[in-house]
C-alpha cells in the first residue's frame, strides 16, 4: 500500500511538474519595444515622404498597424506612468515629468505591468528608457525595481562640437549666427542636433541596449520562457546626435518640411477674446535662421537610427528559437511636433503631439498575414496592460482604465466607434477617427480657457477650429461635438507631489521591491 501511495505521488508531481512546463511553453513571449518621441513619421504611416525606416516596414507586413492610437498623455513622465499602470493620468495625478508614479497611492496599491507578468510566472527584463527616470531619496529610479533583470546604460551620445546646433547657446552648425534673438537671457526650450563624435553605429546607445537584448536571445543564453522582455530605443528623443551615416541617408536638398500656417493659432482665443497660444521660441529661432530643412532632417535621421537599432534586434528574434511564440510591439509614448501649430517639442493636446505608432504582431497575426494590415479604429496605450494579458492567458486585472483591443487584432476592419482620449497638464484631448475636441484649461482645471474642435476628415492638419464660429455647427457637427465632450474626465486626482530627493541616496531596489510584495 505504502508502495503504491508513493508511485501515485510521484505520478502526481511529475503531472504537475509537466502541466506547469506544458503550460509555460503554450504561453506566448513578449517584447515591447518603445521608442521614445516617436510620432507618426514611419514607412506603414506615410507621416512623412522622406521618413526611411526599413525595419519597421518589414515588421508591418506580418502585423496590424494602428492608425489612430493616442497616448494617455503628450510627454514622457505621465504617458509612460500610464502605460506602465494601467491606469490615466486623472487618477494617478501624474500629470507632468517631475512627479513620480510611485508616490500616486493608486500605483502604490496595484502592480505595474511588468509587475504583473512576473507575478504569473513570466521572467521580466528590460533595457533602456521604460519607465520615466526620477532622482530619488533612495537613488535613481529608472523602474529597475520592476523587473527580474535590468541593464543600464547611458542614453546620451556625444557630439562632434564642431558641428552641432543648438538653440539654446545660439549656435549653428559649430558657428554663433547673429543676430543674438533672446540678449535677455530668456532661453529656448531647446533644440539640438548633429553627427556623433564616435562614427560606429555600434557604439550608440541604442545599438549597445539592443545588442544587449540580443545576447538573452541567443540559443542556450539560458533565458527562461515565458518572458517579457521591454526594450527602450532612445531617439528621436533631443538631443539629435547621431552617428553621420544617418544623416546621409536624408540628403538636404530632398528634405520636404511639414505644412506650417503663420496664422493657425489665431482662431483659438480664450474666452476673453485674447490668443490661448502663441509661436513657440525654438520655432522662432528655427524660423529666423531658416533651418527648417536642417530640423527636419535631423529628426528623420534620429527615427533611422531607432529603426536601425529595432531591426538588429528584430532580425536576432527571427533567427531564434522564440521567433514563431512571441508576441511584438512597437510603439511610440507620444507624438512630436515639427513646426506645426507654429511649434517644436511635444506636451500639446494637437495631433502632433497625441497620436503616436502602434504595431503589434502576435504569432495568430503573423500566422495569416503578409501584407500590412491596417486598423482605423481609436486606441490609447493604456489599452496595452489589459491586451497584452488576455493575448498571454494572465487572470484579468479588472480595475484598469485601459480596454483590451484583442477583438481588433483578429477583425482589423470591423468598425468600432470609440475616442481616444489624452490628458495634458492644463486640458484634455478627446479624438474619434472623424472628430478632435480639445479642452484647454487653468492648471486646477476648474476654468475652461478655451475649445476647439476640428474634422479630421475635410482639414486634416487640423487648421480650421469650427469652435471659432460655434453659431454655424451643423447638425452634425453638434452630435459630435456633444459626444465628444462627454468623453472628458469628469474628476482630476490631485497633483502627486514631487519631493526632492535625500543628497545620500540607498539602494533603490532595496527599497522598492520589499514595499510592493502584496501588490493587486
Amino acid at each position: 500500500m505504502k508502495k503504491l501511495m508513493l508511485v501515485v505521488a510521484i505520478c502526481l508531481v511529475t503531472y504537475s511538474l509537466s502541466h506547469r512546463v506544458a503550460t509555460a511553453q503554450s504561453q506566448p513571449n513578449v517584447i515591447m519595444i518603445t521608442v521614445d518621441d516617436l510620432n507618426q513619421w514611419i514607412g506603414p504611416l506615410r507621416g512623412h515622404p522622406n521618413a526611411r525606416t526599413p525595419s519597421i516596414d518589414e515588421f508591418s507586413r506580418n502585423a496590424i498597424v494602428f492608425r489612430n492610437a493616442v497616448c494617455p498623455a503628450p510627454v514622457c513622465g505621465p504617458s509612460r506612468s500610464s502605460i506602465l499602470s494601467g491606469f490615466m493620468p486623472n487618477r494617478t495625478g501624474v500629470y507632468n515629468n517631475s512627479s513620480n508614479m510611485l508616490n500616486s497611492r493608486l500605483v502604490q496599491n496595484n502592480a505595474t505591468l511588468p509587475e504583473y507578468f512576473s507575478r504569473h510566472g513570466y521572467h521580466t527584463l528590460s533595457t533602456g528608457k521604460v519607465f520615466h527616470g526620477h532622482d530619488t531619496a533612495n537613488g535613481e529610479d529608472v523602474g529597475q525595481w520592476a523587473f527580474d533583470t535590468y541593464f543600464d546604460d547611458p542614453l546620451f551620445d556625444t557630439p562632434d562640437e564642431s558641428k552641432v546646433t543648438d538653440s539654446r547657446i545660439n549656435v549653428i552648425n559649430g558657428q554663433t549666427p547673429s543676430p543674438n534673438l533672446y540678449p535677455d537671457g530668456d532661453r529656448t526650450k531647446g533644440l539640438a542636433w548633429g553627427p556623433t563624435e564616435d562614427r560606429d553605429f555600434r557604439n550608440t546607445g541604442d545599438y549597445r541596449k539592443v545588442e544587449w537584448a540580443n545576447e538573452q536571445l541567443r540559443n542556450g543564453g539560458g533565458l527562461q520562457e515565458p518572458f517579457f522582455m521591454s526594450v527602450g530605443i532612445y531617439k528621436p528623443h533631443v538631443p539629435w546626435f547621431v552617428p553621420q551615416r544617418f544623416f546621409n541617408r536624408h540628403p538636404l536638398k530632398n528634405i520636404q518640411t511639414p505644412n506650417v500656417h503663420a496664422d493657425d493659432l489665431d482662431d483659438i482665443v480664450t474666452t476673453s477674446g485674447r490668443p490661448q497660444f502663441r509661436p513657440q521660441r525654438d520655432f522662432e529661432w528655427v524660423d529666423a535662421f531658416g533651418l527648417e530643412k536642417e530640423a527636419t532632417r535631423a529628426y528623420l535621421a534620429c527615427v533611422s537610427e531607432a529603426d536601425a537599432a529595432i531591426g538588429i534586434l528584430l532580425n536576432k528574434l527571427e533567427r531564434s528559437r522564440f521567433a514563431d511564440n512571441t508576441i511584438v510591439v512597437i510603439s511610440g509614448d507620444h507624438g512630436w511636433h515639427l513646426g506645426e501649430k507654429l511649434r517644436y517639442h511635444k506636451n500639446t493636446l494637437w495631433q502632433e503631439s497625441a497620436l503616436t505608432p502602434l504595431i503589434v504582431r502576435t504569432p495568430e497575426v503573423r500566422a495569416r498575414t503578409s501584407q500590412t494590415t491596417y486598423c482605423n479604429n481609436m486606441v490609447n496605450l493604456v489599452d496595452l496592460f489589459p491586451t497584452l494579458i488576455d493575448l498571454c492567458g494572465l487572470p484579468k486585472k479588472r480595475n484598469l482604465d485601459g480596454e483590451s483591443f484583442t477583438d481588433m487584432l483578429d477583425s482589423p476592419s470591423t468598425n468600432v466607434a470609440g475616442v481616444g482620449v489624452t490628458i495634458g497638464r492644463t486640458g484634455v484631448s478627446v479624438m474619434s477617427r472623424r472628430w478632435h475636441y480639445i479642452e484647454n484649461t487653468t492648471p486646477d482645471r476648474v476654468t475652461v480657457n478655451s475649445q476647439e474642435f476640428y474634422d479630421r476628415r475635410n482639414d486634416p492638419d487640423e487648421e480650421n477650429n469650427l469652435l471659432a464660429n460655434p453659431n454655424r455647427l451643423d447638425s452634425e457637427q453638434r452630435r459630435a461635438l456633444g459626444w465628444l465632450q462627454r468623453h472628458v474626465p469628469s474628476s482630476f486626482a490631485d497633483p502627486v507631489a514631487s519631493p526632492r530627493p535625500a543628497s545620500t541616496p540607498r539602494h533603490l531596489d532595496e527599497t522598492i521591491r520589499p514595499a510592493r510584495a502584496h501588490l493587486r
